[in-house]
């Protein structure tokens, strides 16, 4: 098959720090091109990809996270690359689009079939959108309670997120703390992780980029409890830095205070051999295996009473789930299924 890829706009593939979706673009991406596919890949020029690489902007402009004038600029180039081939009579076969939202209103424009892999909540406005441009593209969902939030829309698939588990290092032993690690805003709690890590007597890691709508909540909630030897701050590490801390700590927090459709963090722990402590809401239940790989708690006292019985989780349990359930192998033979199912359909 001839496939266009459509990534996110503001951060390379792979991303070197910050970009859980660009990860997953980056597996999808490799392992389509090792199963002898003819990939396109729309990503910044400082992408790193055996595909043919495409890119709106030399280098991904990660300043302007969330901008609506870059992902325009982003996404309105790939959707004319996949007309002008078309019209040329070499065009894709399908493009396979993970941008935020303006890949399903432009997809209203190609002959070309375009499946759409909503990686974010499905409400409000968003599920509006999609509503209303249903017929223009194929959605897939990244996990069942993903696609329960929009019952009513045409999903096509389920396919969940993969992590390349042989990247990541596994540490049976552990180092003496407790591990939050995201965005720093007030829907991921790390105000809870900080209260549930002192009430349970153990010291924990923050780590992640200020969101733009989290800066008040940093202020106010986490800075006056950063003292350095306790509670420490890294802000946004790298990608290997990454790695390193989910594999030495004694536990994942991921204490969100609103559903999230996935949250490919608690696989990357889990395939380090560090057990997930987190809320039995969204997507978790999907990922987490209640006292196998994790222990499903919600607030700061359940939390704390979790991590004083997390030792009792198995390290190399945790790696074998994400081995046997979220490999890349599986993922992309899932996505291939729906490629094909569409174009036998046309």
């Amino acid at each position: 098959m001839r496939i266009g890829i459509v990534a996110p706009a503001w951060v390379r593939v792979p991303p070197t720090g910050y970009g859980g979706i660009e990860q997953v673009v980056s597996l999808l991406t490799e392992e389509l091109v090792a199963r002898g596919h003819d990939v396109t890949l729309f990503a910044s020029g400082d992408s790193e990809t055996k595909a043919a690489l495409i890119p709106a902007f030399p280098e991904a402009p990660v300043d302007r996270l969330g901008d609506l004038g870059a992902e325009a600029v982003h996404v309105g180039q790939a959707y004319r690359r996949a007309e002008s081939v078309y019209r040329a009579g070499d065009g894709f076969d399908l493009l396979h689009d993970h941008s935020r939202r303006l890949g399903v209103a432009f997809a209203a424009t190609l002959d070309t079939p375009v499946v759409h892999t909503a990686h974010f909540a499905v409400r409000g406005e968003v599920a509006e959108l999609y509503e209303r441009f249903q017929g223009a593209v194929y959605l897939t969902a990244v996990s069942d309670h993903q696609a329960a939030e929009a019952p009513d829309l045409p999903w096509r698939a389920v396919v969940r997120h993969a992590v390349d588990v042989q990247t990541l290092p596994f540490r049976e032993t552990k180092d003496d703390y407790l591990l939050c690690l995201g965005s720093i805003r007030e829907s991921k709690g790390q105000d809870v992780a900080i209260e549930a890590a002192r009430a349970a007597g153990a010291p924990i890691v923050i780590a992640g980029r200020v969101h733009p709508d989290g800066e008040a909540f940093f202020r106010e909630r986490i800075v006056p409890e950063v003292d350095g030897e306790r509670v420490r701050f890294l802000g946004e590490i790298t990608a290997e830095r990454k790695v390193e801390l989910l594999a030495g700590a004694r536990a994942l927090l991921f204490p969100v205070r609103r559903p999230e459709p996935f949250g490919l963090v608690m696989l990357e722990a889990m395939a380090c051999g560090t057990p997930v402590v987190a809320p039995a809401t969204g997507a978790v239940p999907e990922l987490v295996d209640d006292g196998r790989t994790g222990i499903l708690a919600e607030g700061a006292d359940d939390v704390a009473a979790a991590v004083k019985r997390i030792g009792r989780i198995r390290p190399d349990r945790c790696r074998r789930h994400v081995e046997e359930r979220f490999h890349p192998r599986r993922m992309v033979d899932e996505y291939e299924a729906v490629y094909r199912g569409i174009l036998a359909e046309l």
